[in-house]
């Protein structure tokens, strides 16, 4: 359903004393069905436990996504 060409403009914020780390980040690619650019923005929270991811949540730009997914291609 979707190529990824790249990922970058990535920035990195520790809080909560490096228990929890939200990064910032772009990617870039096709979504296939109807052959449209994609390019988006994410934030992900990521809480830290015993060294290991222990959870990870995403935010993703919604309006750049339902655009992408609409498009037609043409």
């Amino acid at each position: 359903m979707f190529r990824l060409r790249s990922a970058d403009k990535l920035i990195v914020n520790n809080a909560d004393s490096g228990h929890v780390v939200v990064i910032e980040y772009e990617i870039h690619g096709t979504i296939l069905a109807p052959g449209a650019e994609y390019e988006n923005r994410f934030g992900s929270i990521i809480e830290l436990g015993s060294r290991k991811i222990a959870h990870w949540r995403d935010y993703i730009g919604s309006h750049a996504a339902g655009s992408a997914l609409t498009a037609s291609g043409g």
